[in-house]
């Protein structure tokens, strides 16, 4: 929780100076999906990681850099275009035997 933290330090609560935009999803039904297979994805995989998060479920997360004096939407798309593969490609990972 909390507001984000824009580079100088102080709260950003109406978001207009986020320097970063973070991409996260969990799977709260994979619990039992080992630590060796999340380390698997983090040594094979680019651009994102894998790990548990507080509960115990596999999360995977990607952070773009918005400190470039503005980055192009396009930019800005093509990562929303990324992410979209990454969550299917980990999402199969996660999953193997349902593909």
């Amino acid at each position: 929780g909390g507001a984000p933290v824009t580079e100088q330090g102080k709260k950003d609560d109406d978001h207009k100076n986020c320097k970063t935009l973070q991409y996260y999803m969990g799977f709260s039904d994979a619990k039992e999906t080992s630590l060796d297979r999340l380390n698997e994805w983090n040594k094979t995989k680019r651009f994102a990681r894998a790990y548990r998060d507080k509960d115990g479920d596999p999360v995977l997360e990607m952070d773009l850099d918005l400190d470039f004096k503005g980055i192009p939407s396009e930019n800005v798309n093509e990562s929303l275009v990324t992410w979209a593969a990454l969550m299917d490609a980990y999402h199969a990972h996660l999953f193997p035997d349902t593909e």
